[in-house]
C-alpha cells in the first residue's frame, strides 16, 4: 500500500472539480454522506462542497483571515498482485485514514478506481473536521507508512519495500510511479539516489550554507535559478532542489535562518550545468548523412528519446542539453545516463558493414565504463558479433548482468505465455465467425463452436462425442438416398454461395475450404486446428440434419396447406348457389 497526497484545494470550486473528477471514473463511491440510487455524480459531489462550506464558514476565523487550503486530495495504492475487490480496497484505505484522519469525525469523500493495473482508491477531505479543529500534522508520511505496513501483515498484501518505517535511511516522500517501480525491482532510481545524497550532506553540514559547500565537494553542479532557488546536477543529470529535500524552505526548517545562504549559492553557484565528457565509445566510421538517413529506424531509444539535426549531436527531448555527439566514428558521452549509453551503442551499431565495424572499445571513468558493458551485453550486441574493449567485469558486474539477464526473461516468459493465451483464443474465435465473411449467405453459414483445452477436448460442438458419432452414421445411411438430389443442386435456391444456386455437398465443401483456408492464415497449432475442424465436421453435420428436418417438416406443412385448399375448393362447390 502506498500513500500519496496528491493536491491542495483552496476553493470551493477546486473542491467541486476534485470530487467529481475522482468520482467519474470510480467503480465505487461513499463518503461522509451516503449516495442515494437516485443521486447523480454531479448532485453528491455538490452536496459534499455544501458540507464541507458549513463546518468551514461556523469556524472560520472572526478575524477576517481567510484559511489558506480547504481541502486535501490524496490516495492509497495497492501492488497489482493483491487480490481485492473495490469493496475490499476501500475498507482497507478507509481503516488507514480512519486511524491517521480521525475521518469518522471529518466532511469527505471516497472513490475506488480500477482503471490502471494498480487498484487505488483516492480521498477529498475537509481539513477541518467537526469540531472546527485543523489539521496540522506535519510530515505525516511516517504515521502513513507504519499503518499501511500493518495493514499489509494483517491482511496478507504485497509489503511495499524500503519503507522509512522500517529503513530510516530511505526518502520520506512517496515516490512517483516510476521511482516505485525501481524499488520493487530492487534498484533506485536516480532521484532516490540524489535523495539520498542529500540527507547525507545535510547529517553532516552545519548549517544551510555548509550544505552547499558539502554538495559542491562531493561533485555536484549547482545551477543557480534565482533568488534561493538552485538544481542540484551531477552526471549529466539534474533535479530542482525542491524535489530532493534541498530546498532553502526545507533547510532552513532543519538547520534556522542562514544569512549567508544567498551569498555562498552565488559563489557556488552556476548559470548554466558544465558541459563535461564522462566517456566515448569508438567503433566504424562516420556515414554519409544520405546513408544515415537510410538506416534511420523510429522505434528505439536513439529515436524516441533523443533529437537530432545531423546525425552527429543528440540532445535530450525536449531540451537543449547535448547528451552525446557521434563523429567519425567516436561517440562522445556528457552524462553517464544508462539511457544515453544505450542510444549511443544504437547509433554506432547502424554503421556497421563488415566484421571489422564490429570491434568497439570504451574510454572514460569506470562507472561509465561498467555502465557501458552492462548496456552492451544487455543489448546482445555480443550475440551479433560486437566486442568491447576497455573494461573488464567484476565478478559482482557479471552477477548483476545475469541478475537483469533472469528478470527480463521471467517477464518475457510471463509476457509471452499470455500473449500465447490471447492468441489462441482470438483464432478460435477468427475461425467461428470467419466463414460468414468468405461468401456464404446467411442461410448457408456453418457456426463452429468448440472451444480447445489442454487435455484435448473440444467444447459444446463435440462435448458429447459418441453421440456425435452416431449422428454422423445415421446420416452416412441416407446419403445414397439424398445423394442424386445434392449432385443435381437445390435449384430452390435455399444454399447459396455469392448468390448462386448449391447443393447442400457444394455447400458443404465450401464451408471446409474457407474454414481451411483461415487456419492457415491464423498460423494456427495443428493440435488447435485438428480440435476445430473435428468440430467444424460435427457442427457441418448437424446444420445438414437439422436442414433436412426443417425441408421435411416444410414439406409435411405444404401437403396439409394442399390438402386444406382441396377440402375449402369441395366445400365451396357443394355450397347452394
Amino acid at each position: 500500500m502506498i500513500r500519496k497526497k496528491l493536491s491542495t484545494y483552496k476553493t470551493v470550486g477546486s473542491i467541486g472539480n476534485g470530487c467529481n473528477y475522482i468520482s467519474k471514473k470510480a467503480a465505487l463511491v461513499g463518503g461522509s454522506e451516503a449516495k442515494f440510487d437516485n443521486t447523480s455524480i454531479e448532485e453528491y459531489s455538490a452536496l459534499a462542497v455544501k458540507k464541507f462550506e458549513q463546518v468551514n464558514n461556523k469556524f472560520e476565523n472572526k478575524s477576517g483571515r481567510k484559511q489558506e487550503s480547504k481541502a486535501i486530495h490524496e490516495m492509497i495504492s495497492f501492488h497489482k498482485d493483491d487480490d481485492l475487490t473495490p469493496e475490499k480496497a476501500a475498507e482497507l484505505a478507509l481503516s488507514v485514514w480512519n486511524k491517521a484522519l480521525d475521518l469518522e469525525n471529518r466532511k469527505h469523500r471516497w472513490a475506488v478506481h480500477t482503471d490502471t493495473d494498480e487498484m487505488h482508491v483516492h480521498l477529498v477531505w475537509n481539513k477541518r473536521n467537526n469540531k472546527g479543529e485543523i489539521y496540522n500534522q506535519k510530515d505525516d508520511y511516517a504515521l502513513f507508512e507504519k499503518l499501511c505496513y500493518e495493514a499489509e501483515i494483517e491482511n496478507d498484501l504485497t509489503i511495499v519495500k524500503n519503507r522509512k518505517f522500517l529503513n530510516p535511511l530511505t526518502p520520506t516522500n512517496p515516490q512517483p510511479s516510476n521511482e516505485y517501480r525501481h524499488e520493487q525491482k530492487g534498484l533506485k532510481s536516480e532521484k532516490s539516489k540524489f535523495k539520498d545524497e542529500v540527507k547525507s550532506a545535510i547529517d553532516n553540514a552545519m548549517s544551510s550554507s555548509d550544505f552547499l559547500e558539502i554538495m559542491d565537494a562531493r561533485g555536484f553542479s549547482i545551477i543557480h535559478n534565482g533568488n534561493n532557488a538552485y538544481t542540484l546536477e551531477k552526471d549529466g543529470i539534474g533535479f530542482k532542489a525542491s524535489d530532493v529535500g534541498a530546498s532553502y524552505k526545507h533547510l532552513k526548517g532543519h538547520f534556522g535562518d542562514d544569512p549567508e545562504f544567498s551569498t555562498t549559492l552565488a559563489r557556488l553557484g552556476k548559470k548554466t550545468p558544465l558541459k563535461r565528457e564522462y566517456g566515448s565509445l569508438s567503433g566504424p566510421q562516420f556515414q554519409s548523412a544520405q546513408d544515415y538517413d537510410k538506416k534511420q529506424k523510429k522505434n528505439r531509444v536513439l529515436d524516441l528519446s533523443f533529437s537530432t539535426t545531423d546525425g552527429q549531436s543528440y540532445k535530450w527531448n525536449g531540451s537543449n542539453r547535448e547528451a552525446f555527439n557521434y563523429k567519425n566514428g567516436v561517440a562522445t558521452f556528457y552524462n553517464s545516463s544508462p539511457t544515453a549509453i544505450k542510444a549511443g551503442l544504437q547509433r554506432l551499431e547502424e554503421t556497421t558493414k563488415n566484421p571489422k565495424d564490429k570491434e568497439l572499445a570504451v574510454n572514460g571513468s569506470h562507472d561509465f565504463k561498467r555502465k557501458t558493458w552492462l548496456e552492451f551485453h544487455k543489448m546482445g550486441l555480443d550475440k551479433k558479433g560486437f566486442s568491447l574493449k576497455g573494461y573488464s567485469p567484476s565478478a559482482s558486474d557479471k552477477a548483476e548482468l545475469e541478475r537483469i539477464k533472469n528478470q527480463a526473461k521471467d517477464k518475457y516468459t510471463k509476457a509471452k505465455d499470455e500473449i500465447q493465451k490471447n492468441e489462441i483464443k482470438e483464432k478460435i474465435e477468427f475461425a467461428k465467425d470467419g466463414l460468414s465473411k468468405d461468401g456464404l449467405s446467411k442461410d448457408s453459414k456453418i457456426n463452429v463452436s468448440p472451444e480447445a483445452s489442454d487435455n484435448g477436448t473440444t467444447g459444446s460442438g463435440v462435448k458429447d462425442q459418441k453421440a456425435e458419432e452416431q449422428k454422423t452414421k445415421e446420416l452416412e445411411q441416407n446419403k445414397d438416398k439424398n445423394k442424386q438430389q445434392e449432385q443435381a443442386g437445390d435449384k430452390s435456391g435455399k444454399y447459396k454461395i455469392d448468390g448462386a444456386p448449391v447443393s447442400m455437398s457444394q455447400l458443404k465443401e465450401a464451408g471446409e475450404a474457407a474454414l481451411s483456408a483461415k487456419i492457415r492464415e491464423a498460423g494456427m497449432s495443428s493440435k488447435y486446428a485438428s480440435l476445430i475442424e473435428k468440430g467444424a465436421d460435427v457442427q457441418a453435420a448437424k446444420n445438414i440434419a437439422e436442414t433436412q428436418k426443417n425441408n421435411a417438416e416444410n414439406e409435411a406443412h405444404q401437403e396439409e396447406r394442399e390438402a386444406e385448399k382441396a377440402k375449402h375448393k369441395r366445400r365451396m362447390k357443394l355450397k347452394p348457389q
